[in-house]
């Protein structure tokens, strides 16, 4: 049975968060990818999209990725991605070198506290 795929987003601090669930596929991805883009406020540090609990990702999940890390970078934002190393979507994603657009953090903290750490150490 096909999980349905989700999508919260928020702040924790001057980080935007996006915490995504389930299976993220062709059928969810195009309507994600404008909520992504949209939810990241123009004064955020960046944007830290949490995969702990997706349990599926497809090509079009990871492009999606993809092509939000380059927005970002194109807008002077950073991106971290949160998946925990138990997680068979990590190696995934490290199979496809997400790392070389994208730090892959093994927690939501991690992710907004080198995120924010980086910039801060960029900025001063």
């Amino acid at each position: 049975m096909t999980q349905v795929a989700t999508l919260q987003v928020g702040t924790r601090g001057p980080v935007s968060v996006a915490h995504l669930s389930g299976e993220i596929d062709l059928s969810c991805v195009a309507d994600f990818g404008e909520k992504l883009a949209e939810s990241v406020d123009p004064a955020a540090l960046g944007l830290v999209v949490d995969l702990t609990d997706v349990t599926f990702m497809d090509s079009t999940g990871i492009h999606l990725l993809f092509n939000l890390a380059g927005r970002l970078k194109a807008a002077g934002q950073s991106m971290r991605v949160a998946v925990p190393e138990s997680s068979p979507l990590r190696r995934i994603l490290t199979l496809v070198n997400l790392v070389g657009a994208v730090p892959i953090d093994p927690s939501l903290d991690h992710s907004v506290v080198e995120l924010a750490t980086a910039r801060t150490r960029l900025t001063a």
